[in-house]
């Protein structure tokens, strides 16, 4: 996600939604700091310091977790960015509640990875080619699931689709 400075002005909306706008994409450049720290974790050197490889992934992955929940609290609240679409843009209730679904699986992926991760670097060598497929799916689903949002907000609140122009 780009960062504040290398975003197209939005036109159209008004003062809340352009608020929640600025709001999800400052929770989403959050998340890519989080992001970006556990693909640097995910990326180590790990032969002779495979214990110390799984606490930093796994701490990663819960940064990552967290970052991603409270996004999703902002988002999800009755006075969120999903509500203002939902009242706006009824017709987008199929992609807000595809986004929600989402919300959950990414929460529960990324903190069942940790788990495993902090379970295998406790009892065993961690299979780290088998952690960093899985974090990389992760972070795809993430990256993606970003993207959708972006364009929601976009579609919904700065495009022009008036009637009859």
């Amino acid at each position: 996600m780009a960062t504040n400075g290398t975003r197209q002005q939005p036109t159209a909306a008004n003062s809340r939604q352009e608020a929640l706008a600025q709001q999800t994409w400052t929770e989403h450049d959050a998340l890519l700091i989080a992001i970006h720290s556990l693909e640097a974790a995910l990326a180590a050197a790990v032969p002779g310091r495979e214990a110390l490889w799984a606490r930093q992934v796994a701490e990663m992955l819960n940064g990552v977790a967290d970052a991603l929940a409270e996004h999703v609290a902002s988002t999800e609240d009755p006075d969120g960015l999903f509500a203002e679409i939902d009242d706006t843009w009824p017709t987008m209730a199929y992609r807000v509640e595809r986004l929600r679904r989402q919300h959950s699986e990414l929460i529960e992926q990324a903190r069942a990875l940790a788990l495993r991760v902090e379970y295998s670097g406790k009892r065993e060598t961690p299979d780290f080619h088998a952690i960093r497929r899985r974090a990389g799916l992760l972070l795809t689903e993430l990256r993606h699931h970003q993207a959708a949002e972006t364009d929601l907000i976009q579609q919904s609140f700065f495009v022009d689709l008036g009637v009859g122009d």
